[in-house]
This record gives C-alpha cells, sequence and structure tokens, in this order.
C-alpha cells in the first residue's frame, strides 16, 4: 500500500516577538496593553455587578506562547488575573474559585479576539507556578520572565515521528474504508481503537508538557500533527463512523 505524505511545516524560531503584539524592543504596544487593562476592568466590574464580587488582582498578565520565540498563527492570548486567594475568607474560598472558574468559562465562550487571536480568560492563583516561554505583567508594563532564543530546533527524529504517526492514521482510514461488511460491531470496534489511538497522543504530550516543558519532543511531535493535518483526519474519522453506526445494519 502506497500512502501519500503531505510535507510538513518545520518548527522555526522566529528572530522577533509577534509583532501585532510586540515592538522590535520587546515592549507590549500600548493599544495592546490598554485594550488588555480596558478588557480586565471590564471584567471586574461585571464580576461585582453580577456576581457581588470585589476582586484585586495582583497582578494581570500575558503569557503563553505568544510571549516567546516560537509563537505561530495558533497562538491564543493568554490573559490571566491573579488572584491571591489566602486574602479570601476560607469558609468562602472555595466557591469564590468555583465562581471566577465559571465567569472565565462564560466569558471565553464569547470568543473575544484580537488581531485574529482568541482571547483565553484565566483566573490564576497568585501562588500556582506557571510555566511559559515569557510572562508580562500588563498592569507595570514590564516582563516578569522575559522570553529568550529557544533551543528547540527543527529535529528530525520529531519529523520522523510525526511521519510514522500520519502514516498510522491514514492506513486505519484506508483498511475501514477497504471493509465490504461494515456492521455497527465492526464500526464499534474501529472506534474504541481510534478513540484509544487519540487518547495515547494526547497522554503523549500532557507527559512531555510534564516532564520537560514547552520543548518537550512529545509537545513537538503533537504541533507537528496538528500543523499537518493528521489530528484533524482523527476527528473527520470519529464523525464518520459516528455517522456509519447511525445508518448500519446490526
Amino acid at each position: 500500500m502506497t500512502v501519500k505524505i503531505d510535507n510538513l511545516l518545520n518548527l522555526l524560531e522566529h528572530i522577533e516577538l509577534d509583532p501585532d503584539f510586540f515592538t522590535d524592543n520587546k515592549e507590549l504596544k500600548s493599544n495592546i496593553r490598554d485594550t488588555l487593562l480596558e478588557l480586565s476592568n471590564e471584567v471586574l466590574l461585571s464580576l461585582k455587578d453580577d456576581l457581588d464580587l470585589n476582586i484585586t488582582p495582583t497582578a494581570i498578565i500575558l503569557t503563553g506562547s505568544l510571549c516567546g520565540f516560537n509563537w505561530d498563527e495558533y497562538s491564543d492570548i493568554d490573559f490571566h488575573l491573579l488572584v491571591d486567594f489566602d486574602t479570601i475568607t476560607l469558609s468562602k474560598r472555595s466557591i469564590v474559585k468555583r465562581l471566577l472558574s465559571l465567569k472565565a468559562y462564560k466569558w471565553n465562550q464569547n470568543k473575544y479576539t484580537l488581531h485574529n487571536r482568541s482571547l483565553e480568560l484565566y483566573f490564576q492563583d497568585s501562588d500556582e507556578k506557571h510555566e511559559a516561554p515569557g510572562i508580562y505583567d500588563i498592569t507595570h508594563n514590564h516582563w516578569i520572565k522575559e522570553p529568550v532564543g529557544s533551543n528547540i530546533k527543527t529535529n528530525g527524529n520529531i519529523t520522523n515521528a510525526a511521519d510514522k504517526y500520519k502514516i498510522e492514521i491514514q492506513t486505519m482510514i484506508d483498511e475501514y474504508e477497504a471493509s465490504i461488511d461494515k456492521t455497527k460491531q465492526f464500526i464499534t470496534d474501529t472506534t474504541e481503537t481510534v478513540k484509544a489511538y487519540w487518547a495515547a497522543i494526547r497522554e503523549m504530550r500532557k507527559i512531555s508538557l510534564k516532564n520537560d516543558g514547552l520543548g518537550g519532543m512529545g509537545n513537538q511531535i503533537f504541533k507537528k500533527l496538528r500543523r499537518n493535518d493528521s489530528l484533524q483526519m482523527l476527528v473527520n474519522f470519529m464523525r464518520q463512523l459516528k455517522n456509519d453506526y447511525i445508518n448500519a445494519e446490526v
């Protein structure tokens, strides 16, 4: 069986931060900062008006891959409001955390964008350990953790691993398509196989992030799979299986 493999995009390290958000001197652009501060004020006011919560963040930060040299078109705007939960009465702390989590979820459902990037609001515990290429303090307009050139380089092993995954995914699809007798049981068994395969990919990335951070090989393979449409192939395949099951005979 001959399997056609698309050319994969290389993981190139940029020589500058995203110019839509940062100046040549790596400072957050004033219009971006003003917008994020305005949004944070709106969030805090709505907490007070809707939930009677008076929250004063210890800091408002910008973080995530957008604050590093490996940003790409998929990078979200990770917009964190740091909260010192130790200042909240212990008996109320748990409910406040749940309310803030729900507020962030609903806020993110509105899909706010800035320069075509999604804003992701998160209420972060001030004591929470946070790993990121860079962390920018929007409130005081300076870097808490300034990004440096990454050691991540295009790696043949990463490309080879991504190629292998894509071949395996295509093989699963081809074998299913070649089957003449697609009973409900056959479709169910195939679905379980695909779900287990997808779970293994996610677990690979989870372990890689935990042990090696953003530069971990497992995380880089995952990014390759996302960019060469392998993950979308899996999603489309699972949708097809669901539809085929509905229309299949016993």
